[in-house]
């Protein structure tokens, strides 16, 4: 479907990425990553079996010392090409877009995924806002936090201790999210324009769930962090 010559490969390159070079193609397919040979891949075109490759082949990636040069093999028509890519740090972290309209976004601790409804309707800057949440939530460790305290989710989840619970880590999320969008070179004030100008139309009708603000509030929130940022700097 994507052209690859192999089963498992290259659907694009980043510019100016360590990948782009190092001499990387899109369309390249990956025979081995380091001393990771990538499996052949099995089963029926919508099994899990299929996923299994790729998923071993993100873990040989992300186990290798992160400052130190590593091989990459790859398959470019019949011929078997070597490369040497020099990382530098980044953002430790997955990234799946949901296919279809729905405004989901969500972290589990590894992986941070956007719905393709989010990436369509917003500006680079509020979509980066979207972003730095779910990220917030990794660096915080509320995957691990979660299953720790036993939050509970679904209805179960929206009230009492789970919803206190959950509340809390959205808002020490939404708070950290400021300073990652402001680190990164992006305008901060996105994230409140996000919320005061597409809240209404992500979250939609909810039945009454207080482990999460509604729209204005988490706007109102923001608003009262950047001040307190902007406060901290005069100091």
């Amino acid at each position: 479907m994507f052209g690859f010559d192999g089963d498992s490969g290259i659907e694009a390159i980043v510019p100016s990425s360590p990948a782009e070079a190092s001499g990387i193609r899109a369309g390249d397919g990956l025979v081995g990553i380091g001393s990771f040979s990538v499996p052949a891949v099995s089963g029926s075109p919508d099994g899990k079996a299929r996923l299994e490759p790729l998923t071993a082949l993100y873990e040989a990636l992300f186990a290798l010392p992160p400052d130190q040069p590593f091989p990459i093999v790859l398959r470019r028509g019949d011929e078997e090409v070597r490369v040497v890519i020099q990382p530098r740090p980044a953002c430790r972290a997955r990234f799946e877009v949901l296919l279809g309209r729905g405004y989901i976004a969500d972290a589990n601790g590894e992986t941070i995924r956007v719905g393709a409804g989010i990436m369509a309707r917003l500006s680079d800057g509020k979509l980066a806002a979207i972003v730095a949440h779910e990220i917030a939530h990794n660096i915080l460790g509320h995957a691990r936090l979660s299953e720790e305290q036993h939050v509970r989710g679904g209805l179960a989840g929206i009230f009492g201790r789970s919803a206190r619970l959950t509340r809390a880590m959205e808002d020490a999320a939404d708070r950290l999210s400021l300073r990652l969008l402001a680190n990164a070179g992006y305008d901060p004030h996105d994230a409140v324009a996000l919320w005061q100008e597409d809240g209404g139309a992500l979250t939609g009708w909810m039945p009454i769930n207080t482990s999460y603000r509604n729209w204005r509030s988490r706007a109102n929130l923001l608003e009262a962090e950047l001040a307190a940022m902007r406060a901290g700097s005069k100091r």
